[in-house]
């Protein structure tokens, strides 16, 4: 029995070993990505090891730096991609929309789409002649601080390395300060949910009177807009001093009347206003209804949008009613609205800017206080925006479906009754 046991045993042994499964071979540990520091030694950039990084990165503009920049391995043709520093890029979805502007005016571009999945990107098809390119740009906002990640490459090269770029913006690091830079010097403080930073020379009479004037132009904004947001995931704040003009380095934006808006960094510049300041009321609604816009909308509107509801705010302060009883700001001659309301409503050369904006202005009043079907159109197309669909699209479906004939005939004649409302004919 013993020996019938070992002979058993002896076959087995010399029986060949049974295959190994993939699943049971070791795994192969994937190749490490690269970890590239800017030249300030400020951002931090991992990229997959086929991406190839060019030694000196430059960059046409200093204020947008190239942080990374190069081309991909293991693909037909030249992929180029690189990072880019938005330094007041404080919102991805703002930047994509109007990056998609300026592509919408390259005569090279064709479909433009900004896409809020898997993260914000902004998709441009691209001719080049020697065949279709697709432009893949991405955004990422650290501390207030903008970075893009793009990529040009091929229908196949895109579909390998789409997921990379994505990647590529969640692993970037910065140690770069917030933007906008703290004030020094101020006093920081809350009132009725809206931050305040006040110079030591104000007087606290003069901060309650103008906090009284926002809760104002709030209540008027949001009859218009709806409610605005209560928690952001950035500041919005007043900056209030007794300085004017030049005399403080970060207060020269309010210029000489004291009070003005800087969207991108989420301020109010303000002065105390006496009864010797003439327009300052004005100034300062224009101001606020502008940051206003900003926490409603993100800086993702159009300019003709912007302009014209800013502008119309004033001058509805210096009428006191929902018509405005001045032609400042108001054409002579209404452009076609198609001119108005495209994606690229920035005025072309050889237009003049303050009669582009009083044209901006004409129809946005028009669309507030004209007739009835301009102001449930404009409604429609503030709510459709407001549920998620692009301005442009928006204003295409809600605003130049109309008769944009009829439309340049009734903003002459909506124009000839502010006239005769303030008595100039």
């Amino acid at each position: 029995m013993r020996a019938r046991a070992w002979s058993l045993l002896t076959l087995l042994l010399l029986l060949p070993s049974a295959p190994t499964w993939a699943e049971d071979a070791p795994a192969t540990a994937p190749t490490p990505w690269v970890k590239h520091i800017s030249k300030d030694e400020k951002v931090i950039v991992e990229v997959p090891p086929t991406w190839k990084v060019k030694a000196d990165p430059k960059t046409a503009n200093a204020n947008f730096p190239i942080v990374l920049r190069g081309t991909i391995e293991g693909h037909e043709g030249e992929i180029v991609f690189f990072v880019q520093h938005l330094p007041k890029m404080a919102e991805p979805l703002q930047q994509a929309y109007e990056d998609k502007a300026d592509e919408w005016k390259e005569k090279a571009a064709g479909d433009v789409t900004v896409l809020r999945e898997p993260r914000i990107h902004l998709k441009v098809d691209v001719d080049r002649g020697g065949g279709d390119l697709i432009r893949l740009l991405t955004y990422r906002s650290i501390r207030g601080r903008g970075f893009t990640v793009a990529l040009e490459a091929g229908a196949a090269a895109m579909e390998a390395e789409r997921d990379n770029v994505f990647r590529v913006a969640d692993a970037l690091r910065s140690k770069l300060g917030p933007y906008p830079t703290p004030i020094e010097g101020y006093e920081r403080s809350v009132r009725g949910g809206w931050t305040y930073h006040v110079h030591p020379d104000v007087k606290a009479a003069d901060v309650k009177g103008y906090h009284k004037l926002l809760k104002q132009v709030e209540r008027d904004f949001v009859k218009q807009h709806g409610k605005l947001p209560r928690k952001t995931p950035h500041e919005y704040a007043v900056v209030f001093s007794t300085h004017r003009g030049a005399s403080a380095a970060h207060f020269k934006k309010a210029g000489k009347s004291g009070h003005a808006a800087d969207a991108m960094s989420r301020r109010v510049y303000a002065s105390p206003m006496h009864p010797t300041d003439g327009t300052a009321p004005c100034v300062a609604r224009e101001a606020l209804w502008q940051l206003f816009l900003r926490k409603r909308y993100g800086t993702t509107e159009p300019f003709w949008f912007r302009d014209g509801e800013r502008k119309l705010a004033y001058l509805r302060a210096a009428a006191g009613g929902a018509l405005p009883k001045s032609t400042e700001y108001l054409t002579d001659q209404p452009s076609p609205p198609e001119r108005v309301f495209t994606i690229a409503d920035r005025p072309e050369e050889g237009d003049n800017l303050s009669e582009f904006q009083r044209r901006q202005t004409l129809y946005v009043a028009m669309f507030q206080a004209g007739p009835a079907k301009y102001r449930h159109a404009y409604k429609r197309f503030l709510k459709a925006h407001a549920a998620g669909e692009d301005w442009y699209e928006a204003a295409t479906k809600h605003l130049l479906s109309l008769n944009l004939e009829t439309m340049r005939t009734d903003a002459a004649r909506f124009l000839a009754k502010v006239r005769k409302a303030s008595g100039w004919q």
